[in-house]
């Protein structure tokens, strides 16, 4: 995977303010790096700030998870071949699949 900026990001101040933002917000790293700016327009105040750093502070950790549940799954899927584990564990590698995408460079 791509190297990133260090977690856990959190919600801060706005790096700089847009006079046309309603509701600004800014995701920072644990170093207090600015990773983004987000400009909302009221209707959601942090919300869309807050899901991203949520979803970024649990990501690795989730995949971890889902790793150790595809070993697992794929164990029981030798052992009882169902239909039903083996679209479980497609599943489980596709969302690994998607998870681990390199970012376009």
């Amino acid at each position: 995977m791509t190297e990133h900026s260090p977690t856990p990001w959190f919600v801060g101040e706005p790096n700089a303010q847009n006079p046309e933002c309603e509701s600004p917000s800014g995701i920072r790293s644990v170093d207090d790096y600015v990773i983004a700016d987000i400009c909302g327009d009221g209707r959601y105040p942090d919300h869309d700030a807050t899901f991203i750093v949520r979803a970024v502070n649990c990501h690795e950790e989730l995949v971890r998870e889902l790793e150790d549940c595809e070993l697992s799954l794929k164990l029981d899927v030798d052992e009882w071949g169902s239909p039903r584990l083996k679209g479980t564990l497609a599943n489980i590698r596709a969302a690994l699949a998607k998870a681990k995408e390199e970012a376009p460079a």
